[in-house]
């Protein structure tokens, strides 16, 4: 299951794009931004919300985790163990937090 940091390296460089572009979009130096790609840095709702513009998809794209399925021993025997990776907790609250900004300008609007 990739981190946050991991997801946000491999979107921008399917992208095509460069770790200065996305950094100087965002108006941080790359170093600052290289810190976020390695999960040195703890992100904001709103910073999450930036990021995803800048990589030109929805927020809930970064934060979200689907489960996964691991098949262990598959052999005949029907040996299957599935394992469900969720998110953490600070994923959580990020999902959630970014759910009540979108129902919020529902709202609104």
């Amino acid at each position: 299951m990739l981190k946050l940091g991991e997801k946000i390296r491999k979107i921008r460089v399917e992208k095509g794009f460069s770790q200065e572009y996305v950094a100087e979009k965002l108006g941080m130096t790359s170093p600052a931004f290289s810190n976020i790609e390695r999960d040195k840095t703890h992100l904001t709702c709103d910073r999450i919300e930036e990021i995803s513009k800048r990589l030109e998809i929805d927020p809930f794209e970064l934060v979200k985790n689907e489960p996964v399925m691991i098949f262990k021993d598959c052999s005949q025997s029907g040996n299957i163990q599935t394992i469900n990776n969720y998110p953490s907790n600070e994923e959580r609250i990020g999902l959630l937090e970014l759910k009540i900004k979108e129902l919020e300008k529902q709202i609104l609007n």
